[in-house]
């Protein structure tokens, strides 16, 4: 279990900065690098709006990459995180603008349907 004083809890997740590792329910697990520095980056500007070009500058070194290949390792990340659709998502899209990493409130994540 992860027991640095770099870890942050976010729900049912946690990321330890120092050793940069990724815990779900308490279970390590592997992330690929890519997937890793999109996090990282993430987690760096949370609750902020990253255009496509940040992306590509700081999680892609500047290299040209698809569409495809952003949305592949977006869609790599919410699978390791466990992120799922609904007001409770932590990484949405932001039409026309980019990607926000948002923590979920807990009210949200606990509203039940009326």
């Amino acid at each position: 279990m992860n027991t640095s004083a770099e870890t942050t809890p976010y729900g049912h997740w946690s990321f330890d900065a120092s050793n940069q590792t990724l815990f779900v329910r308490g279970t390590q697990v592997r992330l690929r690098r890519g997937v890793l520095k999109l996090l990282v980056y993430l987690l760096a500007h949370e609750n902020e709006i990253v255009s496509k070009q940040d992306l590509i500058a700081h999680v892609w070194g500047g290299r040209h990459v698809s569409d495809g290949a952003i949305y592949n390792r977006v869609s790599a990340l919410r699978k390791a995180i466990d992120d799922e659709d609904g007001p409770g998502r932590y990484v949405h899209w932001e039409y026309g603008e980019g990607l926000r990493f948002v923590r979920p409130r807990p009210t949200e994540t606990s509203r039940a349907a009326p």
